[in-house]
């Protein structure tokens, strides 16, 4: 009880300070709107006052619970695209009863997209996804019904549509913006994999290879160019080798109109954002649900020495969410050293520092089904 008061005054304490300048001039407004409803109807001085309140009260929880707030007005969107399927397909075909089943076949193609959504994580907001993929949905199945002068065509279509715009909007335009941007470059190379399995055979750690396999690699049967390496003992590790051109910038976020700093901070890489990559390193290439849940820390393996001499956490923020991934950024060092045993054992053990517990009996035995 004593941690959820602790959660709620420090999320108002941030609110506060966030908002101090907009709720002054609000609550200076509201202070002459009393005076001017006292003057010509004292009964009615609370109105302004509940204006106020319900006004700061929306906006603190959309800013504090901001997956909630979407995830409502996502299914008030949907409640209001789902009446008017049925009035306009009434209109357009009294007798056959099809606008229910076009009303349905909306609100089932949206909770389909939800429950993919979940399986992968996404640089988007899945609610703004779901709401963009409802309403473009809506619009389709109105142009099927009048090309086609059928409500039966716009039902059969509503679903395949509804969840191929979700994937369109939510997987494939980030997916490609990743893809498309000056990325650090992944490579799954031997001689990395023979130095890590022999660093981690000299400190007893267990350590297997995540390989990523494109469709080429599948069909020609070769070695996958890109993948990373899981490696545990107490604390469970993804390792991601990464070759860099230059060092990761960390930047300030500025506001889009006036540019002024605002309290978000992101990583840029060759003049571009790279939170996205970031973010798609540590939530899907990270096998988290094929091991038990385990807390795996995400490591990329700086290979070239390039950013710098220690290691670096970098946050990356969830969508709809006000948790952040860790992710830590740590150089190869003296690993390929011929003249001195290198290792990054003990720096992997500690980059992450009391932020990783460490695993649980259950987690050791799915990791162990692993190797």
């Amino acid at each position: 009880m004593r941690k959820i008061v602790q959660i709620f005054t420090g999320s108002i304490g941030r609110f506060l300070e966030k908002n101090l300048k907009l709720l002054t001039v609000g609550a200076v407004a509201t202070i002459v709107l009393v005076g001017a409803f006292y003057s010509q109807a004292p009964h009615m001085t609370w109105v302004p006052l509940m204006w106020f309140a319900g006004a700061a009260a929306l906006l603190f929880v959309f800013q504090t619970f901001p997956g909630f707030s979407k995830a409502i007005i996502s299914i008030v969107v949907m409640t209001t695209l789902s009446s008017l399927a049925i009035a306009t397909g009434l209109a357009f075909d009294p007798y056959s009863g099809a606008n229910i089943a076009w009303a349905f076949a909306l609100w089932a193609g949206w909770a389909i997209s939800l429950t993919w959504s979940f399986m992968k994580i996404s640089s988007v907001s899945r609610w703004t996804s779901l709401t963009v993929a409802g309403i473009a949905t809506y619009i389709v199945g109105a142009m099927v019904a009048s090309a086609f002068i059928s409500l039966q065509a716009a039902v059969y279509a509503t679903i395949p549509v509804s969840v191929l715009l979700f994937w369109v909007t939510y997987r494939l335009l980030p997916k490609a913006r990743i893809l498309g941007g000056k990325t650090p470059i992944n490579l799954f190379k031997p001689e990395v994999t023979e130095q890590l399995s022999l660093d981690a055979a000299n400190h007893d750690w267990s350590f297997t290879t995540i390989k990523e396999p494109t469709l080429l690699d599948r069909v020609l049967r070769r070695y996958p160019k890109k993948g990373g390496y899981l490696m545990w003992d107490d604390k469970a590790h993804y390792v991601y080798p990464i070759y860099l051109q230059q060092q990761l910038q960390r930047l300030t976020k500025t506001t889009r109109f006036k540019k002024l700093p605002t309290d978000k901070n992101y990583w840029e890489y060759q003049g571009r954002d790279i939170t996205p990559w970031l973010l798609d390193i540590a939530a899907n290439h990270a096998p988290i649900f094929k091991v038990g849940g385990a807390d795996i820390g995400v490591i990329l393996l700086d290979v070239r020495n390039i950013n710098r001499r220690e290691p670096e956490i970098m946050e990356v923020p969830l969508p709809d969410s006000q948790r952040k991934i860790q992710v830590a950024i740590v150089p190869v060092g003296n690993l390929f050293s011929k003249k001195e045993n290198g290792s990054v054992i003990g720096t992997f053990e500690n980059v992450f520092g009391d932020a990783q517990r460490e695993l649980t009996d259950s987690e050791l035995l799915a990791l162990a089904k692993r190797l």
